[in-house]
C-alpha cells in the first residue's frame, strides 16, 4: 500500500479519484484532500440540525455546543476506485479548540458525500464556518490521506449508504437534509459516478489543472530527454576532441584510458529528475 502524494492526487483526479466540488489548489494541502463543512450540522444531544448564523468575516457559521457530538455533512462528494482507500484525519486548528481527535476511513468504491462526526470536549461552543453553496468553500474540518492498494479491493460500491443518513439516531431524519442529499438536479451528491464526473470535468478548476499537468508533462519529458542524451553527447564531443588532439600529439593510448573515466564522471554529474 502506497501513500499518494499531491502529484499523484492530481494525476488520479477524474480517474481513480473523482471529487466535486473541486477548488484547485484550495482542495489540496500537501498530500491531503480538504473536506469542508456544508450548512448541515446535526446535534446528537439536541436531536436536530443546528441553526445557521450569518456573517462571520463574510461567512455563515454554526456553533458546536459544548460537550456535544455533531454530525457535519461535507460539501465534497467522492468516488473512489477499487484501488484506493482513504483515512480521515483531524485539523489541528479545531483540535486545539477542544474538538476531539478524528479517525475514520473511506472504503474503496465509496460514492457520495461524507458525514464527519466531531465531538466538542470543551465547556464552551466552538465556531465553524460553513458554505452557502457548493460553489463557496466552508471551513476545512478534516483531511483525507489516500492510499493506493497493492491489489484491487472487492468491496461493493454500496457497502455504505451515500450521505450516511443512517448515522442519525432514530427514524426521524430532517426532511431538508434528506431532500438536499437526494436532490435530482445534484445527483453527484449521492456519488452517481457519471454525474459527478460530468460536473467535475465541466469545472474551470479541473480544466486549469489538466492544462498544468500537460505543461508539466511536456517540461518533464524535455528535461528527461536532455538529461538522458547529455552524457553520451558530451562523451562524443570529448572523443572527437581527443581524437583530434591524439592525431596531433600521438596520444591514442591515453584516450582509451580516459574515455570510461570521463563517461562515468559525466553520467554521475547529471542525474535523472525525480
Amino acid at each position: 500500500m502506497t501513500v499518494l502524494s499531491e502529484r499523484d492526487l492530481k494525476k488520479f483526479l477524474g480517474k481513480d479519484l473523482i471529487v466535486y466540488p473541486f477548488r484547485g489548489k484550495e482542495s489540496f494541502r500537501a498530500n491531503k484532500l480538504c473536506l469542508t463543512a456544508s450548512q448541515f450540522v446535526y446535534s446528537i444531544s439536541q436531536n436536530q440540525l443546528l441553526q445557521i448564523e450569518r456573517h462571520l468575516d463574510g461567512y455563515d457559521f454554526v456553533q458546536l455546543p459544548a460537550e456535544d457530538t455533531v454530525l457535519v455533512w461535507t460539501n465534497e462528494a467522492l468516488v473512489l476506485s477499487k484501488n484506493l482507500f482513504g483515512s480521515v484525519h483531524s485539523r489541528v486548528a479545531l483540535v486545539s479548540q477542544g474538538i476531539g481527535h478524528l479517525g475514520t476511513t473511506i472504503n474503496p468504491s465509496w460514492q457520495g458525500i461524507l458525514c464527519i462526526a466531531l465531538h466538542n470536549h470543551s465547556k464552551k461552543p466552538v465556531i465553524i464556518k460553513v458554505s452557502k453553496s457548493e460553489y463557496e468553500s466552508g471551513e476545512t474540518i478534516a483531511y483525507i490521506v489516500f492510499y493506493k492498494l497493492s491489489s484491487a479491493s472487492r468491496s461493493p460500491y454500496n457497502l455504505d449508504n451515500p450521505g450516511q443518513l443512517d448515522v442519525i439516531p432514530g427514524s426521524n431524519k430532517p426532511r431538508v437534509l434528506v431532500d438536499w442529499i437526494n436532490d435530482r438536479s445534484h445527483r453527484w451528491r449521492r456519488g452517481n459516478k457519471d454525474a459527478i464526473l460530468e460536473v467535475l470535468k465541466e469545472s474551470e478548476e479541473y480544466k486549469k489543472l489538466q492544462k498544468e499537468i500537460q505543461q508539466e508533462s511536456k517540461k518533464y519529458w524535455l528535461i528527461l530527454t536532455i538529461r538522458r542524451l547529455s552524457p553520451p553527447l558530451l562523451v562524443l564531443i570529448l572523443v572527437v576532441a581527443y581524437l583530434i588532439i591524439a592525431k596531433q600529439q600521438n596520444l591514442s593510448d591515453l584516450i582509451l584510458v580516459l574515455l570510461p573515466i570521463v563517461y562515468t564522471i559525466v553520467a554521475e554529474a547529471i542525474k535523472q529528475p525525480e
